[in-house]
């Protein structure tokens, strides 16, 4: 793995620890979802996001300059409250292009 990776995934991992996660039989964690948005969110904070995405377009740019990869980006994109979504696009300078990742 790349140092993004690892640190992706630990915090993940980390997040998993915190809120006592367990897997099934299947090998299926719970709420998972909930977990990656809330690692993303624990790696970059918004103002970190915010400076990141006035930097550049491209979503592999944007990961590296935040020291992360590209799915813990997408997940602290999908993860923005409205106020946190408003305040991305006040800053933006080039559009609104990390509205869908």
């Amino acid at each position: 793995m790349t140092q993004a990776q690892r640190r992706a995934t630990l915090a993940h991992e980390l997040e998993h620890a915190e809120r006592g996660d367990f897997f099934f039989a299947d090998g299926v964690l719970e709420d998972e979802r909930v977990v990656c948005r809330t690692a993303s969110r624990r790696l970059i904070p918004l103002n970190l996001l915010v400076e990141a995405v006035r930097w550049s377009t491209n979503l592999s740019e944007v990961a590296d300059e935040l020291m992360v990869d590209k799915q813990t980006v997408k997940d602290r994109l999908r993860s923005l409250t409205r106020e946190e979504r408003q305040h991305l696009q006040n800053a933006s300078t080039s559009g609104a292009w990390w509205a869908a990742p």
